[in-house]
Parts: structure tokens; sequence; C-alpha cells
């Protein structure tokens, strides 16, 4: 004997349930990320403070769904691109200084990234 227990068809079914969550997580996360590289551009710049809170609540989600199911990275990349849309954006009225944000551009291209992987 192996000293492990066996694996119930319950077990089983639970396993196939998770991973199929975890899947449509991915993929959900995947259309988010899509949605901020259109709404933000390539260069992260936001037009406007309901840009800027759109792009805050996919980033947060994108966060929560991939911290939950075990994508690490991605989860980090999204939490990293929030901190820099909520420190504010040149730009947008929200930060004073009238600067490009290279942040927000190089937290979004990590994003995008991180975020291209396979369902």
């Amino acid at each position: 004997m192996n000293g492990r227990t066996p694996r119930s068809e319950d077990d089983e079914r639970l396993e196939t349930a998770v991973a199929e969550i975890a899947r449509t997580a991915r993929l959900r996360n995947r259309a988010r990320v899509e949605r901020l590289v259109a709404l933000l551009g390539p260069d992260g710049s936001v037009a406007d403070r309901a840009v800027r809170d759109e792009a805050l609540r996919l980033s947060h989600a994108i966060a929560g769904s991939a911290g939950t199911f075990g994508d690490v990275d991605l989860a980090e990349a999204a939490r990293d691109l929030e901190s820099v849309l909520e420190a504010g954006v040149p730009g947008d009225g929200t930060a004073d200084d009238g600067t490009a944000d290279d942040g927000a551009r190089d937290a979004l291209e990590r994003l995008r990234v991180e975020g291209a992987g396979s369902p």
C-alpha cells in the first residue's frame, strides 16, 4: 500500500469542476486584459477619470481572479497596474506632474504578456 487514500468518484468530479471553473476564469481574465489594452492603448495612457475607473475595476478583478486560481504572475502584474492607476496617471487630472507615465505603460505591457498565457 502506498499510504494514499483512493480517490472517489466525487473527488474526481469535484476536481474536474474546479478545473473547468479555473479555465473559465483564465478566459475571462484574458478578455479583461484585452479590454484594458484597448482602453488604455499601447502607451498606458488614461483619457479621463471614467477610463481610469474602468481600468481600476478591470485590473482589480484580474488580480483577484488570477490570485484565486494560482496565476501568481498575472495577479502580481494586475496589482502593479492597479497601484499605478490608484496613484494617479499624468494627463487625466489625477496626478500633477504632467509627464508621460512609464509605470502605467510598463505595468500594462507586463499584464498583457502575462495575460496572453494559455487558457
